[in-house]
């Protein structure tokens, strides 16, 4: 029942409670929710309160997955996106997230050949996509 801490610990924003409740010993900072498939990182990535970017930090140093996803198929970077926090986006790219995030973005490859596609891109990609730069034009 840790897990459940430390989802309300990172929704409240109390990076120094998450950090340690993510030390005790049978701690496990992956564990989801049953019905939403929700973890502490999906939280701290999606927060709007103070602590988030801070929660997200002591949650990846202690292993959270990046890529995990909730019911919905979103990702920890797709929901910071989605909520429009880029320190958040900037922590999950430096994480590893960039690296799978290119890998998957099939439509990269198809963007300069195809420019109208735009438009129908999500608009966390759209987002993730200025704040890391990609130029397709």
């Amino acid at each position: 029942m840790v897990y459940v801490l430390q989802i309300i610990a990172t929704r409240a924003g109390d990076a120094d409670m998450v950090s340690l409740l993510v030390s005790v010993a049978e701690s496990d900072v992956n564990k989801a929710s049953y019905v939403a498939r929700s973890r502490a990182i999906h939280w701290a990535a999606s927060s709007d309160c103070d602590g988030g970017v801070e929660c997200l930090q002591v949650l990846l140093a202690a292993g959270a997955d990046v890529e995990a996803r909730v019911a919905s198929g979103r990702t920890p970077i797709m929901l910071a996106a989605r909520a429009g926090h880029s320190q958040a986006v900037k922590q999950l790219l430096k994480h590893g997230t960039l690296q799978h995030f290119r890998s998957s973005l099939y439509v990269a490859n198809l963007l300069p050949t195809f420019p109208n596609v735009l438009h129908s891109l999500p608009v966390e990609i759209l987002f993730i996509l200025h704040l890391i730069e990609i130029n397709f034009f």
